[in-house]
């Protein structure tokens, strides 16, 4: 479903920031990421500044969809509407590291009162992209002469990448998330299965997150 933004007249302000803060946690539920950035941001934009209460409770649903997207928040505006909870979450998934991710979401008891404990958890798959070009990063640079990233990785290698970020798997498992990641084009690439492999394309192998306009 297409996202419908509305403007102020001929209605109240509080019935447009009430009708885009549902209408975006629909389409966050519903994993349609673009739609409810939209909408979610339109609802914290418009929601009047003394109602501190009420752009926290938005913030608490975009900062999630703002991650999806690979778009963090600074820690001032975390400060500001008490949300420190989100800054060890969202710098795990932003450095790919799962320990420091798993941690804040163990301190996060508002995540389930609030309906934000699927979507922290969907997060997972923007961690384990970020991980994963950390790691071609790492191997490039360690090539002779040097490159953006390595033509081929092995699964092993991506196994290990995940054992040491703090994720306990196995080769088999690896090789789902990584066919999730290639399915969900968060990597161009394919897998080699004979070879054990994960092959990268030659360009623009971990495309941005953020949607084409």
């Amino acid at each position: 479903m297409q996202y419908q933004t509305i403007d102020s007249p001929p209605y109240p302000i509080s019935d447009v920031v009430t009708w885009s803060f549902f209408i975006g946690r629909y389409h966050l539920y519903q994993g349609d990421y673009p739609n409810a950035v939209t909408l979610l941001s339109q609802a914290f934009s418009r929601c009047p500044t003394k109602y501190v209460r009420n752009k926290q409770t938005i913030l608490m649903y975009l900062l999630p969809v703002y991650a999806m997207i690979g778009t963090y928040p600074k820690r001032e505006l975390l400060e500001r509407y008490k949300l420190m909870e989100f800054y060890e979450i969202l710098g795990g998934v932003r450095k790919g590291n799962y320990q420091q991710y798993q941690d804040g979401m163990d301190k996060f008891e508002r995540a389930l009162d609030r309906g934000v404990y699927l979507p922290l958890r969907r997060l997972t798959t923007v961690l384990f992209r970020n991980l994963f070009k950390k790691t071609a990063l790492i191997i490039g640079a360690s090539q002779s002469p040097p490159v953006p990233h390595p033509a081929k990785i092995s699964i092993a290698a991506l196994e290990t990448a995940l054992r040491v970020s703090g994720y306990p798997t196995n080769v088999e498992e690896t090789e789902c998330i990584v066919t999730n990641l290639v399915a969900t084009k968060k990597i161009r690439a394919y897998i080699s299965h004979e070879h054990q492999v994960l092959v990268l394309a030659k360009t623009d192998a971990f495309p941005s997150l953020r949607p084409k306009p």
